[in-house]
């Protein structure tokens, strides 16, 4: 069992999701739990997965990402954090790093280990990407309120463990949209409070629209399909197109109504 490393957890409505959480209750002995107030069973499994009474779960409404994960590492008892969604799983191979890593964790130069993290849509591979999950908490934090991640300055020591975390958010496309309508309403905050002008905006559309077509074209070359990572892209300009049309709706048609 993993012991100076904390696994960090997310829930809202995660029942689905349930037999993820019972998998890494017995790989893990320290496990935080930060609920955004499920309105389904999710706390209630939890608390009858855990009989040894080795989990600490907490709720707190989410008002962003980053302090949400923020609050959740706190919350460990170990410097050494490992930061999952509860759609997310582990796989064989990350497994055995991870069981590697917790003996001399605290002994090592790396301040995070980067992972490969297999992106899934209605169990579809439509891309691979790299993510720091396992990190020292007292050296890192996360930032950025929606697509969260970590205050990493150019210097930093950053290692690499081989396997992947398997991300299978979304079962259909309703459940894309679901979430996707959350991330909206979050985006629309920030924008409110944000000086941001029109063309950083639009600037910010382009250069993720040719880093998408970049990740494209490699996931093509690598899959040897094109409906798959297509899939995968038009997802992603989804995101971004409705991005920039709460960019024009907060900045321009509601403040002259």
């Amino acid at each position: 069992m993993i012991r100076n490393i904390t696994c960090v957890i997310l829930t809202k409505n995660s029942v689905r999701n349930i037999e993820n959480i019972r998998n890494i209750y017995h790989l893990f002995e320290k496990i935080v739990i930060v609920d955004d107030y499920s309105e389904d069973d999710t706390v209630k499994e939890i608390e009858e997965i855990d009989t040894e009474k080795r989990v600490k779960i907490c709720k707190r409404k989410l008002d962003n990402f980053s302090s949400q994960r923020n609050y959740a590492s706190s919350l460990a008892e170990t410097d050494w954090v490992f930061h999952l969604d509860s759609d997310e799983r582990i796989d064989d191979i990350l497994i055995r790093e991870l069981h590697m890593i917790d003996g001399n964790v605290n002994n090592t130069y790396f301040i995070a280990f980067k992972v490969k993290r297999k992106n899934y849509f209605i169990d579809i591979h439509i891309g691979t990407e790299d993510k720091i999950r396992l990190f020292n908490k007292k050296k890192l934090y996360f930032r950025s309120e929606v697509h969260e991640d970590l205050n990493i300055k150019s210097e930093d020591k950053i290692g690499i463990i081989g396997g992947a975390i398997l991300h299978k958010s979304y079962q259909s496309i309703q459940d894309y949209f679901r979430k996707l309508d959350l991330y909206m309403r979050l985006e629309e905050e920030r924008l409110k409070q944000s000086k941001k002008g029109w063309f950083y905006i639009l600037g910010r559309l382009v250069k993720r629209t040719f880093e998408h077509f970049k990740t494209l074209v490699k996931n093509v070359i690598a899959n040897k399909s094109f409906v798959k990572p297509l899939l995968w892209f038009c997802l992603c300009e989804a995101y971004d197109l409705l991005y920039f049309s709460i960019f024009l709706y907060v900045k321009y048609f509601k403040t002259s109504k």
